[in-house]
């Protein structure tokens, strides 16, 4: 009888645990554009950590001029929820410059796990393409992008282009696939 009544007491406090975490997660809010400036970009493109401040960072990798990764946000970023787990995320987009005469732009996907922000994924854009938009359809993100045409400069692309991205395992994919 003592071993039931302890099974049914334990039972009750992970239920109720369980559904404080899950009330705690549908309450959680996105990490704020503030929190994503101050916080430590995985960059995909550098390939190295890059602590920001005010949405700047840059970090030294050798003793050359053009041996640094620099990252910066920008305009725009969106909230939705990606992973469909109820709890919206943010997507940042930012530019990287490595020193040579490219500056890519990146998506950072941020979420918060407990109190904390935490990077999920990161996609590579292409060099001096232009991001124009940002959106949520669902679980999809929707990135309206200016890709360079046969007869563009590289500083001026002009083709418009839609992305539209899933989140799969942590990592950001063509809806299609």
């Amino acid at each position: 009888m003592r071993a039931l009544l302890l099974l049914l007491i334990l039972g009750g406090s992970w239920l109720t645990w369980y559904r404080i975490s899950l009330a705690y997660a549908r309450q959680a809010e996105p990490p704020a554009l503030a929190e994503a400036a101050g916080l430590t970009v995985q960059s995909g493109v550098g390939g190295v950590p890059v602590p920001l401040v005010d949405g700047l960072g840059e970090v030294r990798t050798g003793t050359g001029a053009t041996e640094r990764v620099r990252w910066q946000l920008l305009e725009p970023t969106a909230v939705g929820d990606l992973d469909g787990d109820g709890v919206a995320e943010r997507v940042i987009v930012g530019a990287v410059d490595c020193g040579g005469s490219g500056t890519w732009r990146e998506l950072v996907v941020l979420d918060r796990e407990r109190a904390a922000v935490v990077q999920r994924a990161a996609l590579d854009l292409g060099d001096r393409v232009e991001v124009d938009s940002l959106a949520f359809d669902g679980d999809r993100l929707v990135v309206g992008l200016r890709t360079h045409g046969s007869d563009d400069s590289m500083s001026a692309p002009t083709v418009p282009t839609l992305l539209v991205l899933r989140l799969v395992e942590g990592v950001l994919v063509p809806a299609g696939a």
